[in-house]
Formats: structure tokens, C-alpha cells, sequence
């Protein structure tokens, strides 16, 4: 939201420290967990594929699946409230007429600024797409160990994996090497070029996973997903009309009187 209100008015929309700090933390925190998020899922990918036995107990998973999504969640938010709202260096300076305020020390101050590029940024992205190009490698040798069905599932996870990769790719690289120039001084962080166009690239991956999944998935489950879409989002007024019309039937089943006939009949109110 503060994002788009910037970019409409050229101002940020509360203009006090504590507001610039919460900018900045939800949005490192939140593209922070988007990449080592994505870098997990993908060096998953190839244990679910060639070592699925390995979560077939509960306990398995909660160790392998659930603890290290814990971890990453816990170190994202952990590390970007540090930086961004106890950190602090003489370049700090809040400027309202700037995106995020013209960022924390985070990236104002050259060691915190070098950790976010290389480990923060760089790392997750670079493992993110060495996973994704070495899965489809992975399946050309090991072809023949797999079932036919294991296979069908492969190929899908292949083309999605790929496609995740080269988003990382256009999207986070440029990124990338602007936050290495800004480094070095070769370019400003507060520059037009970086504002207004390079931040954008952090959100492709966001909008384009759900996209490139619903892509990849098959026919019949694309179907199940967009009828429950559609249950979901009308359920509600289907689910009123159907309780009124429900009591108004037992209202007057309930004060119509029973007609005069044998008692072996049975009314339309009593079936």
C-alpha cells in the first residue's frame, strides 16, 4: 500500500520515523522471506522427487519440511527488525519524498549494505536457480530409475521449476547488481533509476509464482481449484438465501394447522 501511495503522490503516506521503519521492515522482511523461501522449496524439490521416503513419518516432515519454513520465517524478521530499526550510522536520514524513505542503514551503512547484497539478496537468488536448472539434469540421468508416474509429475515440476528460475533471474539480478554499484559509489541509492524502475523488479516473482503454478498443475485439479474459488467467494449470499428460504418452509409447516383427514395420511409439512 505504501508502495503505490509513493508512486501516486511522491511522497510517503505517514511521514514519521516509526512509519519509515515499519516500511522498510515489512518490505526486507517480506522479500527477504519470498528468496530463501523460494531457495528452500527449491533444493526440496529434489528430495521429494528421488528421496520422497524420507517424508513419509510425521515426524520426518515436521523436522525436514516445517522446522527449517519456521527457521527462515523467524531469521527474515528477525534480522530485517535489526537493521532496519536498531541499527544505526551517521548517513541515516529520513526523507519523506523518497521511496521507503530513502532506505535505513541497512543499506546506508557499507557492512550492513554488503551482508544484505551477499548473503541476503545474492545467495538465496544464485541457490534458487542452480537448484532449478539442475533438476531437469537430474531427471535426464535418473530417468529410468522412475516410474511412469513419478515421471508425469517430474516433467510438470521440471517446466515450473524453470520457469521460476528465469524470473528469479530477470527479476532479482538487475536488482542485484544496482545494490553492487550503490556499494562501491558508483551510483546513489536515492537515484531516479533505481526508484523508479529497478524496485519494481522485486515483485514479479510474487505475482508470477501463483500464475506459473496454475499454469504447470493439471487440467481436472485446475478445474477443482477455481470451482472451490468460486464457492469461496459466493458462499455466503447462496448459503443466506437458501437459510431464509429454509425458515420460511419450516415457519409455516410449523403454524399451518393439520387438515381433517385419516391418520394414516400423512401431510406434505409431516414427509
Amino acid at each position: 500500500m505504501n508502495t503505490e501511495y509513493y508512486y501516486w503522490n511522491d511522497f510517503v503516506p505517514i511521514q514519521t520515523t516509526w512509519a519509515c521503519q515499519f516500511y522498510n521492515v515489512s518490505f526486507f522482511s517480506t522479500s527477504t522471506l519470498n528468496r530463501f523461501l523460494m531457495a528452500f522449496m527449491a533444493i526440496e524439490r529434489h528430495f521429494l522427487v528421488f528421496r520422497h521416503q524420507l517424508y513419509r513419518t510425521r515426524r520426518s516432515r515436521y523436522l525436514l519440511h516445517y522446522f527449517p519454513i519456521l527457521i527462515i520465517i523467524i531469521y527474515s524478521f528477525t534480522y530485517s527488525i535489526y537493521t532496519d530499526i536498531f541499527l544505526t550510522c551517521p548517513q541515516l536520514r529520513f526523507r519523506y519524498t523518497r521511496f521507503l524513505c530513502g532506505y535505513t542503514c541497512s543499506l546506508l551503512s557499507k557492512n550492513a549494505s554488503t551482508m544484505f547484497l551477499w548473503f541476503q539478496l545474492f545467495t538465496p537468488t544464485v541457490v534458487t536457480c542452480i537448484a532449478c536448472f539442475l533438476l531437469p539434469i537430474r531427471f535426464l540421468f535418473q530417468k529410468r530409475n522412475l516410474q511412469r508416474l513419478q515421471w508425469r509429475r517430474a516433467r510438470k515440476m521440471i517446466v515450473q521449476m524453470i520457469i521460476i528460475a528465469g524470473a528469479y533471474i530477470l527479476s532479482w539480478l538487475p536488482y542485484a547488481i544496482i545494490l553492487q554499484l550503490a556499494t562501491i559509489n558508483l551510483i546513489s541509492l536515492t537515484s531516479d533509476t533505481t526508484v523508479e524502475y529497478m524496485i519494481f523488479d522485486s515483485y514479479v516473482t510474487s505475482l508470477l509464482t501463483p500464475f506459473i503454478c496454475l499454469h504447470t498443475i493439471s487440467e481436472r485439479l485446475k478445474l477443482d481449484i477455481i470451482k472451490r474459488m468460486i464457492r469461496f467467494c459466493f458462499v455466503q449470499r447462496q448459503n443466506t438465501v437458501h437459510v431464509q428460504t429454509a425458515l420460511a418452509t419450516t415457519n409455516q409447516c410449523r403454524t399451518a394447522k393439520p387438515p381433517n383427514i385419516l391418520p394414516q395420511k400423512r401431510t406434505s409439512c409431516g414427509s
